[in-house]
């Protein structure tokens, strides 16, 4: 009885190391923000070179700045819009292969739109039509990132994977505390 349960143990604790191993190889193959390059918000077309996204899922078109685009809101706006741009009069396109496969315009706070997007290459456009060169010393950044639960889904797995050999040592504590420590195969 003790050998069949060390050899399950062994067995969950293997089980565990290897499909963390296979976890942390399949994550870090994925980008998960695959565009983030400075831009200027001055009004004009923000044309990026092409990016790859190798994840299939759905992602977001934004601006980000790294402390945030705090600014005294435009008496237009509401005052939590302080935390956020305003309006900057944004329309986006994506193509891929020349073709526009996705497009949109307006903006919810900071992101642009949303898109379903296979792997591939892509080029996004995005034009602004209002002037937003105030924020340029906050140093903005046009991001894509997948926002469609995929990154959680491999966080999560991620964890399960890492737990799997403490579940594995907790099996041998409880059998150990049933069975007592020194129990004879």
């Amino acid at each position: 009885m003790a050998l069949r349960l060390r050899v399950f143990g062994i067995a969950l604790i293997l089980t565990g190391i290897g499909s963390y191993a296979l976890w942390h190889h399949w994550a870090s193959a994925h980008k998960w923000e695959p565009l983030s390059l400075p831009v200027s918000l001055s009004p004009g077309v923000l044309q990026r070179p092409s990016f790859e996204i190798n994840t299939t899922g759905t992602y977001r078109v934004a601006f980000a700045s790294q402390d945030g685009f705090g600014h005294s809101p435009d008496s237009t706006e509401p005052p939590y819009y302080q935390y956020f741009l305003p309006d900057l009069g944004a329309s986006w396109s994506l193509s891929r292969n020349g073709q526009i496969i996705a497009r949109g315009s307006g903006q919810e706070c900071d992101t642009i739109g949303e898109f379903k997007a296979g792997t591939g290459q892509y080029v996004l456009e995005v034009r602004l039509s209002h002037n937003g060169a105030r924020f340029n010393s906050l140093n903005p950044r046009i991001v894509v990132f997948e926002t469609g639960g995929l990154e959680e889904m491999a966080a999560d797995l991620g964890f399960l994977a890492r737990v799997g050999p403490c579940c594995a040592h907790d099996v041998r504590l409880r059998r150990d505390d049933l069975f007592g420590a020194h129990t004879q195969a």
